[in-house]
């Protein structure tokens, strides 16, 4: 049965060593609130909390200990180290520099060698202020055995910032005519939102490099989804190559607020900008979004004139709907997938049997990547189909 246990500064620093149950197998530790899910290859840490005003207050990932059975006497709870990684190479779960606003921060970390599922796992903690490690009145430590679980790769880097939506007025302009979201000549971090092709839903940022004439250097990147979903908390994850940590929220104004702390340039430094991410121009091919007459203009994806089989991913409904084509190239509904459910089934299909029509069956990965397969309708083969949508 999981564990979960919250932590919290109360500065100057002081720790209350009280905890509150919340619901079933959930306490909290003041104002911080860590849950931990293992798996036989790793584990997943997302902890919910704040700051006070003046000073970063971070949770960090320590250690993990499989426990070994202790059931002949002398009864002693014996355990080994399990090493493990992330891929970020840090060891953050979340940050929080900004009393105003509590953050969410999710950890991936991995296992260098797997455990069985049902394993006993106890992963510790480590509470900083400023980056100095706290001493607490109580052992922050969860324990949790291993579900038959993956934890999922860690997201693919946006390698493409080509999707952002540009002004025709400011294209030429040094500043704005990349892109970037709001910039300032005094600039200390530079914002990408993407709105199409591959990595549409994405906000990239970039670090101003402190050498002379030096390119900017990947910070790290946030999903717009994700943003939207924690408000009017932020999402928190460390900078990559351990170049400190940022946070990203929506304030009541709808402005995003991006923090970086323990960077190059300052301890901490902000920038608030209006992120233009437009979600009509989400799974649409270049020829879709330039000729209204193009092929594939009902909103299909990943149109083909030979296609017999044909995906409309509905982004209000988070549906994807399947279609056939029938020998006049006619088409006709196959079946309807819920996104969230074939996410859920992560690695394995989900399959639809459909009356007279045979089977479909729709996959994907953690970062949107679907494979469909149309078994059994008119056609002699199989019809499959790949295809991104981003949701």
């Amino acid at each position: 049965m999981r564990r979960c246990i919250g932590l919290v500064v109360a500065l100057g620093i002081v720790f209350s060593a009280i905890t509150v149950p919340v619901s079933a197998g959930t306490l909290i530790f003041g104002s911080w609130q860590i849950t931990v899910k293992v798996c036989t290859n790793g584990f997943t840490v997302t902890a919910t909390g704040g700051t006070t005003a003046g000073v970063t207050t971070s949770v960090k990932a320590i250690q993990a200990e499989l426990l070994l059975p202790n059931d002949n006497p002398p009864f002693i709870q014996l355990s080994k180290t399990l090493t493990f990684t992330s891929a970020t190479n840090s060891l953050l779960i979340a940050s929080s520099s900004n009393p105003k606003v509590q953050v969410i921060g999710t950890g991936h970390f991995y296992f260098d060698t797997p455990v069985h599922v049902g394993a006993s796992v106890r992963v510790s903690f480590g509470v900083y202020s400023d980056n100095m490690l706290m001493t607490l009145p109580a052992d922050p430590d969860i324990i949790d055995s291993a579900g038959n679980c993956t934890v999922p790769p860690p997201p693919v880097q946006v390698n493409d910032l080509s999707g952002v939506i540009i002004d025709a007025q400011v294209v030429g302009n040094a500043l704005w005519g990349d892109g970037r979201a709001y910039p300032a000549p005094t600039d200390r971090v530079i914002i990408y939102c993407l709105s199409k092709g591959p990595f549409a839903g994405f906000i990239v940022v970039n670090g101003v490099n402190p050498t002379v004439g030096g390119n900017p250097i990947r910070l790290g990147q946030f999903s717009y989804n994700e943003v939207w979903s924690v408000r009017p908390k932020g999402i928190s994850e460390p900078a990559v190559n351990n170049r400190g940590e940022l946070s990203l929220s929506i304030d009541s104004n709808g402005r995003y607020v991006l923090e970086w702390t323990h960077g190059w340039w300052a301890p901490y430094v902000v920038k608030a900008f209006i992120c233009n991410v437009d979600k009509s121009y989400y799974n649409r091919t270049a020829a879709q979004l330039l000729y209204p007459d193009a092929f594939g203009n009902d909103g299909r994806v990943a149109p083909y004139p030979t296609d017999k089989v044909i995906v409309y991913c509905r982004l209000d409904k988070r549906i994807i709907d399947v279609w056939g084509a029938d020998f006049q190239s006619r088409g006709y509904p196959l079946s309807s997938f819920n996104y969230a459910d074939v996410v859920a089934a992560i690695p394995e299909p989900l399959i639809h049997n459909v009356p007279g029509q045979g089977s479909v069956s729709l996959q994907v990965n953690y970062d949107d990547d679907f494979f469909l397969k149309w078994t059994g309708g008119p056609w002699k083969d199989d019809q499959i189909k790949a295809f991104k949508c981003r949701f």
